[in-house]
């Protein structure tokens, strides 16, 4: 998470500027200098940590759950002083098991919020996975300045080796199949596998093909066909869909014996090195082949897409030669076109974000009566459960 998401003050002393080493140094000066050398170390930590999650949804995600808790520990602490005067408001940072305990015992009991909307869903409240995410977002903004609190003691133990913190998650996992929210949610959609139908999937694919009129929605219908169909042929989680580029996609073969000894069919292959479940570059291929049903294929929805980007909204075509005078590409020169990606947002080189994403697929959903716990991960569940 940006540590620019909440505004602290760093309660230890202003750094002094760096002194040479030398023997007629004194020791003050010697700390000084020290302490300037670790405060640069953590913000250069803190920096990576912001540019490796930066295409992330779990970055945004953090973040909300950082000013949840922060917006309610405000609130808390002001009704204390209210109904006792004695009482002396304690901040909400520095994080600590104690703090965050209170904030998730609330949490849990809340009734969930409506997508994009401060209202909340009468009778509805949170799961498990809320307060799992919740505990890891605090813990992740604990562990990423808790040297500007050395001293203080709470702040530097980690959330989870809190027996108080295992013990309301723990709690919160024992009373998942106990909400009616969920069950009824379940029931309603008629799968014990929250997962699409594949009615329902073409019904999406049907809707997004035909409710949309003028030259930018027609292409944002074909975009979010394409994009729903092929995440639920290759169970790609939604931020792998959302950072697949035009590099990526290659044509490929597999050997189907049965069929015919030898027998070969073409498939669309995706290449995924970067994506939630990957993060130390390990090359994944994740493979799509054309559909029986022409309404499910997402090899033709992909190409409707991009018919649709080159020849309705007029994207210019990219230029395919490598341009070996930018600096820093190698040997191998820089190509424009390895920056466009297939489901973008407000441009072609610019990754779609996590809320573009949910707010399309929820309408989706709204416009043709689906009810699914999961979003932009939704296709993913469709896709094993047709593999099983």
């Amino acid at each position: 998470m940006d540590p620019d998401e909440i505004r602290v003050k760093d309660p230890s002393p202003a750094p002094c500027s760096a002194a040479i080493f030398e023997p007629g140094v004194t020791s003050n000066s010697m700390q000084c200098s020290l302490d300037a050398l670790d405060a640069t170390s953590h913000a250069i930590r803190l920096r990576l940590a912001a540019e490796e999650r930066a295409d992330k949804g779990t970055n945004n995600a953090y973040a909300r759950h950082v000013r949840n808790y922060v917006t309610y520990w405000d609130r808390y602490q002001a009704e204390m002083v209210a109904d006792n005067p004695a009482w002396t408001s304690v901040p909400a940072l520095p994080i600590s098991a104690a703090k965050v305990l209170i904030f998730l015992d609330y949490e849990r009991t809340r009734e969930k919020r409506k997508p994009g909307s401060s209202d909340t869903i009468p009778g509805s409240n949170v799961g498990k996975s809320v307060i799992q995410q919740a505990i890891s977002a605090l813990e992740d903004w604990r562990m990423s300045h808790h040297h500007l609190y050395l001293g203080v003691p709470e702040a530097q133990v980690r959330l989870r080796d809190d027996n108080r913190i295992r013990q309301i998650e723990s709690a919160a996992k024992h009373d998942e199949p106990k909400r009616a929210e969920s069950s009824q949610v379940l029931k309603a959609s008629g799968t014990t596998s929250d997962a699409y139908t594949t009615e329902e999937l073409a019904k999406c694919s049907a809707w997004c093909l035909t409710k949309f009129s003028g030259t930018r929605q027609v292409f944002v219908g074909l975009r979010d066909r394409a994009m729903l169909l092929f995440g639920a042929s290759t169970a790609l989680r939604g931020e792998g869909t959302r950072m697949l580029q035009l590099s990526d996609l290659f044509l490929s073969e597999v050997c189907i014996d049965d069929i015919q000894l030898g027998y070969t069919v073409p498939v669309l292959v995706a290449l995924a090195d970067n994506a939630k479940s990957n993060q130390h570059g390990r090359l994944d291929e994740h493979g799509t082949l054309r559909h029986f049903h022409v309404e499910l294929c997402p090899v033709g929805a992909l190409a409707m897409l991009f018919f649709a980007c080159f020849h309705i909204v007029l994207q210019p075509v990219p230029t395919f030669p490598p341009e070996f005078s930018k600096a820093g590409y190698g040997e191998f020169g820089h190509r424009s076109w390895y920056d466009l990606y297939v489901f973008w947002g407000e441009r072609p080189d610019k990754q779609m974000s996590y809320d573009n994403h949910y707010d399309r697929v929820k309408l989706i959903h709204s416009k043709n009566d689906i009810s699914l716990t999961k979003a932009t991960h939704a296709t993913r569940h469709f896709t094993a459960k047709t593999a099983r």
